[in-house]
């Protein structure tokens, strides 16, 4: 049971974490436009010039540092989907941030979906101490793998339909889901590795994991230099992030079910992400 408790409160912590970083990597986003105008030698007035890089640094560093938390919780032997079954937590951080800071709008729709979210993720994570204990060792390595590979390519079709489409919207869901979907994927693998670091094939996949983690900072920051409203982009990220772990459980996990929980918690983070303004029509 303590261990149960233990995992959640660091997977709390670490949405936390990566929501306040995500935030402010859309507030200092604009150091591309800088890079970019210098290179070309445009002028470029942007406000905050001296700010916004540091902004968008300290982002990025918090992100950097965010795995500790997953790895923490594996040593507390917490499969994957309890762990980011608390990462829709973070989207009240990112709603206070992006009014205080961001000065984005926030309706009583945008309210409502992020309470529907946040009371899915909940229900996933209550669930867990109903759950058996299962024998995580008993993934099959390869198949994992495999399953990566697969999501890539299906996210690598979402992501150039999306600019093809040219609207920030498409761009944002597409770029949102890619990013959480090898997020969510980032604690499975460090899950795998840290089974068994006293050889070369343990550490081959726990590292690995980091890249992983890597491709969902990378689909982030694409993502918000294509313009892509945090509004979008991180709740299309979170759903990604509580999902795909599930998804993956279902497939390669054994003796892991789907309970009438599990559905109705998934069914809720999704009607959540579909209230919010980001995926409405206006």
């Amino acid at each position: 049971m303590w261990a149960i408790i233990a995992a959640i409160l660091c997977g709390i912590a670490d949405t936390v974490q990566l929501h306040i970083a995500k935030s402010m990597q859309r507030q200092g986003i604009e150091i591309y436009d800088q890079i970019r105008a210098k290179i070309r030698k445009e002028p470029l007035q942007i406000e905050g010039r001296v700010k916004k890089p540091f902004i968008y640094l300290a982002g990025v560093g918090l992100n950097n540092i965010e795995p500790i938390w997953l790895i923490i919780a594996n040593f507390f032997g917490a499969y994957p989907s309890l762990v980011t079954s608390m990462f829709g937590v973070g989207l009240v951080v990112l709603m206070v941030y992006s009014v205080k800071v961001l000065h984005e709008h926030v309706n009583r729709r945008d309210a409502t979906g992020a309470a529907i979210i946040i009371g899915g993720t909940l229900i996933l994570g209550i669930e867990a101490f109903f759950r058996p204990e299962y024998a995580e060792e008993a993934i099959n390595k390869v198949a994992s793998y495999l399953f990566t590979i697969i999501f890539g390519l299906l996210a690598a079709v979402l992501m150039i339909v999306a600019l093809r489409t040219k609207s920030i919207k498409n761009i944002g869901l597409a770029f949102g889901i890619t990013a959480g979907g090898f997020g969510g994927q980032d604690i499975i693998f460090k899950m795998l590795g840290q089974q068994d670091l006293s050889n070369v094939i343990g550490w081959f996949i726990f590292l690995s994991s980091f890249g992983i983690a890597f491709l969902a900072f990378l689909f982030t920051q694409l993502g918000f230099a294509r313009k892509a409203p945090a509004s979008i982009l991180v709740p299309a990220y979170d759903t990604a992030y509580v999902l795909v772990p599930l998804l993956y459980q279902v497939l390669l996990l054994p003796g892991y079910e789907i309970w009438w929980t599990t559905v109705l918690g998934a069914a809720a983070i999704i009607a959540g992400i579909f209230l919010m303004r980001g995926l409405t029509k206006k």
